[in-house]
């Protein structure tokens, strides 16, 4: 009898270490010291970029972290040389352009601080100097975003990456569905519908199974010249277009029309994280002759829906899982970059060892002679009915568990590019207007709302004919209603017309079916059309809502809002501001000399633990005997 409960125990006893260790795992996360070295350099072509840590393809290092991490960043400012500072001295673009930022985008509830936009959250990061950004990631964030600079236009030329904070749901989520894909037959995961599921957040089936590979998609357009000089020659000359003419695009940082990666032999399914981290031009996705599982969408986890060709906006980021035949050597990812007329079109090609690269290379088909247009089921319209939010039961399960409903503001904008000789007279170019204002004005004299935890609505009306990326800062919102273009402007004053009809008919839709509007932090609002988006004001801080195409952002296209706590309130007026006060001075990032902490030495930890269970083990037996 002794000796059977002693053997129990020493079979129990390991059990038990590793559910310490996996405790304390969740309870110990990691800090990540990372460095960021921001140069300049020139590309073969002749084309000045920014390079993060010696990189030259236009994009840094992806980050890689778990949700309850921190993150302590160290960004060196040695963008500008010598002879720049001193020409810089006469040019006030290139003086601004030798500062520099970054901004989390997606990221919430990492404070108003680290949101890094330049004489906003935080002051410039002056040439030679060092700032350190200290962030710990919430325990309930996780999926796709992406970091890049909020000054000038500097992460077109190359000061942008991936970051990517893992956590057990979105694990579980992925595992779930392709334990529900190896049922199916290709032919029964149809586009244009849900794949289902049981507990989405149940059993892990197949976790870190070789037969699933995970790759990053980051997608751009690209630009002949250097972004300052298209500034300054093409953007805002006192003729200048909002629309300086997009030249070409890159898929993960190579501007081929075909680019070739390698897939194991084993691979039976493509987690796929895509990104749109371009300066203007929406993106297309198709994967040749099979369908995509969506399962993530701007770091929100959906209900899996089945599609054929994807749409992104700048900003937007989605995850998808793709099933691969098991006979087939190859997979093409096809894209297409929106440009003003038609789209520049590419592949990239998930290779199995099999082939052989340079035949392969010989014999593939033409890229540039894809018809982005004739992509199955292309629809570039947002899916804010399809992809519904899970109710994660976490922090934000009021904003992916129904819709907002106890709005307490609502404010209405109508926005439009100005060239009339006035404007050109008081800006020295054409500007975009909200209201009447510009970003930049908004910035100094931003609306007043009140974090009170309750909802706010914002009606965006788009003047302009154009297509536009919006993105919010500090926040993800509910779509609530969009236009799918020439709708006109939505006045909920003056209750009539096709876009009140839309909206009316949205918001009897979500009533009557209980689902939730998609929960994202950027989208695309279509030209001569309107968007309805709610969100919790519920972060304190100044915050901007702007289009992501950066030549409109310098431009003027966007708005600010200070959120303040209750006792500080004003009276709001729809679209009005209210005159601001004047701000206090940001903390200089001035030579910074800081030592961070290290991760934490696990393995010391886990020692004692062991000790301890030992001794437990050792008085256990005693007392048995």
């Amino acid at each position: 009898m002794i000796s059977l409960i002693s053997n129990v125990y020493f079979v129990v006893l390991p059990l038990l270490l590793l559910r310490y260790v996996t405790a304390f795992s969740e309870i110990n996360p990691t800090t990540h010291d990372i460095e960021f070295d921001v140069t300049s350099n020139i590309l073969n072509s002749n084309k000045r970029i920014i390079s993060i840590n010696g990189n030259n393809k236009t994009y840094g290092p992806v980050i890689n972290m778990r949700a309850g991490d921190t993150l302590h960043l160290t960004v060196k400012n040695h963008i500008c040389s010598p002879e720049d500072l001193k020409a810089s001295e006469d040019d006030q673009l290139l003086k601004e352009y030798c500062t520099t930022t970054i901004h989390f985008h997606g990221l919430i509830g990492i404070g108003n601080e680290n949101d890094g936009v330049p004489y906003v959250t935080q002051d410039p990061i002056q040439p030679n100097e060092v700032y350190i950004y200290n962030i710990t990631i919430p325990k309930d964030t996780c999926g796709t975003f992406w970091y890049h600079s909020h000054t000038s236009v500097q992460y077109g030329d190359g000061l942008r990456g991936v970051l990517i904070i893992n956590c057990d749901r979105y694990d579980k989520l992925a595992n779930n569905i392709i334990s529900s894909l190896s049922t199916l037959d290709l032919e029964n995961i149809k586009p244009n519908s849900y794949l289902s599921i049981n507990d989405p957040f149940g059993e892990d089936y197949n976790l870190n199974d070789i037969s699933t590979e995970e790759k990053i998609v980051a997608l751009s357009d690209t630009y002949d010249y250097w972004g300052l000089d298209i500034l300054k020659n093409d953007v805002v000359a006192f003729d200048g277009t909002p629309d300086p003419r997009l030249t070409g695009s890159t898929i993960n940082g190579k501007p081929e029309h075909d680019t070739v990666d390698n897939i194991s032999g084993q691979t039976r399914y493509l987690k796929l994280r895509i990104i749109n981290s371009g300066m203007s031009g929406t993106q297309i996705i198709n994967v040749e002759n099979l369908n995509m599982v969506v399962i993530e969408t701007d770091g929100v986890l959906v209900k899996p829906y089945i599609l054929s060709t994807l749409s992104l906006a700048v900003g937007q980021r989605y995850t998808v899982i793709v099933k691969i035949p098991e006979n087939q050597e190859y997979v093409r990812l096809i894209n297409g970059c929106n440009k003003m007329m038609g789209y520049f079109s590419k592949s990239l090609w998930y290779l199995r060892p099999t082939i052989n690269t340079e035949e392969f290379s010989s014999q593939r088909p033409d890229s540039s002679a894809i018809s982005i247009k004739s992509l199955p089921r292309l629809n570039k319209h947002e899916l804010f009915r399809e992809l519904i939010p899970i109710d994660q039961g976490d922090l934000n399960s009021v904003l992916t568990s129904s819709l907002l409903d106890d709005v307490v503001v609502s404010l209405n904008f109508d926005y439009e590019f100005h060239s009339d000789q006035t404007t050109k007279n008081k800006y020295g170019t054409g500007m975009y207007k909200m209201g009447g204002k510009t970003l930049q004005e908004f910035i100094k004299e931003p609306i007043k709302l009140e974090s009170s935890n309750k909802t706010v609505e914002i009606i965006i009306n788009s003047i302009d004919h154009m297509r536009h990326p919006w993105h919010l800062h500090g926040h993800r919102f509910q779509l609530i209603s969009i236009g799918n273009g020439r709708e006109g402007r939505l006045d909920k004053d003056n209750q009539q017309g096709i876009a009140w009809d839309k909206y009316r008919s949205d918001l009897k839709y979500w009533k009557e079916t209980g689902d939730t509007p998609t929960v994202r932090d950027s989208i695309n609002i279509p030209g001569s059309s309107f968007a309805v988006i709610r969100f919790k004001l519920n972060t304190e801080g100044l915050w901007l809502v702007h289009c992501h195409v950066e030549w409109h952002m310098v431009k003027g296209l966007g708005f600010a809002f200070r959120e303040i706590a209750q006792h500080d309130s004003v009276k709001i007026e729809n679209g009005d501001p209210t005159k601001e006060s004047e701000p206090e001075r940001l903390t200089t990032s001035t030579n910074v000399v800081e030592t961070v902490a290290t991760k934490t030495n696990k393995l010391k930890v886990l020692l004692i633990y062991f000790i301890i269970m030992l001794l437990i083990n050792g008085v256990f037996y005693l007392c048995v005997v």
